[in-house]
């Protein structure tokens, strides 16, 4: 079971018809998840639906941490992770990994945090998950690498 999920999550197999399915399943969650980020912006269609907007963060942060748990379990699969503590804590700061831990992370800081004006900062780091793109997107993938080799300039 775990050697099908380190597939199904990360090694999207050419006609792996699950896989692929979880991977646009994801897609369009990120995709929905900035929608609703923004349009929660509009004061007036906050206040219309204030519970569907809650509802809608509480299930995509439920599904996005399960996600990320599981790439923490199955990532031993691969050789380079394949030590159970420090392979894992190797994939935990991948930049893909760290990105989708900060995309979950604004969820859960007002439950440790008291001041809540630097929770409120932290709400904008929301936006992150479009970055879990990355993850799906060869495109974005070669984006990112030529931010991080263009860093210095």
């Amino acid at each position: 079971m775990k050697q099908r999920l380190y597939e199904i999550l990360e090694l999207a197999k050419p006609g792996d018809r699950v896989s692929r399915f979880v991977d646009w399943f994801l897609i369009l969650l990120i995709l929905a998840n900035v929608a609703a980020l923004v349009l929660g912006t509009v004061e007036r269609i906050e206040r219309a639906a204030p519970a569907f907007f809650r509802w809608f963060e509480i299930v995509s942060v439920a599904i996005f941490s399960v996600e990320y748990a599981l790439r923490l379990w199955v990532c031993t699969e691969e050789s380079r992770h394949s030590r159970m503590v420090t392979g894992r804590l190797r994939y935990a700061i991948r930049p893909l990994s760290i990105v989708d831990l900060v995309a979950i992370l604004p969820f859960f800081l007002p439950m440790f945090a008291p001041d809540l004006r630097a929770v409120r900062v932290l709400r904008v780091m929301r936006l992150l998950r479009l970055a879990k793109l990355g993850r799906y997107s060869r495109a974005m993938q070669l984006l990112g690498r030529v931010i991080v080799a263009k860093r210095p300039e």
